[in-house]
């Protein structure tokens, strides 16, 4: 049997506190970082239906951002004169087909709707989205 030397408290000490900073570099630095992106870079739910299939007027819009990107969108018109304008945008991981119940009250309402895909969402171009600007 090899004769083994024991580790001295101090080096055993020393071990120690360089596994308690890795561990706590690992919580404070790299969970929160792979949450961001998991939180920016979203999978994309598909489109399902359109204002039409259900017998309602709507226009297809495309609006172009200052970065150059293309948000995709619906306009949705009363059927009388308008009452106003409303602009409905939907949460993250979302897309205007889920305010299309919102803008069919709306519209119903005598208001006009513009429903639009954020960045990133349903049809419109980005690989991430942000909370603000």
């Amino acid at each position: 049997m090899a004769n083994r030397q024991r580790d001295s408290p101090t080096t055993r000490l020393v071990r120690g506190l360089r596994l308690a900073l890795f561990t706590c570099l690992i919580l404070v630095v790299v969970v929160p970082a792979l949450a961001a992106y998991k939180n920016l870079h979203r999978a994309r739910r598909p489109i399902l239906g359109n204002p039409g299939m259900e017998g309602h007027r709507y226009l297809d819009l495309r609006i172009r951002t200052d970065d150059g990107l293309n948000l995709d969108g619906w306009y949705m018109p009363p059927d009388r004169e308008p009452e106003g304008g409303i602009i409905l945008c939907h949460g993250v991981a979302a897309n205007r087909r889920d305010m299309y119940p919102r803008a069919r009250f709306l519209t119903r309402a005598g208001y006009a709707c513009l429903l639009f895909d954020l960045r990133a969402h349903g049809t419109s171009e980005g690989d991430k989205t942000t909370y603000g600007l």
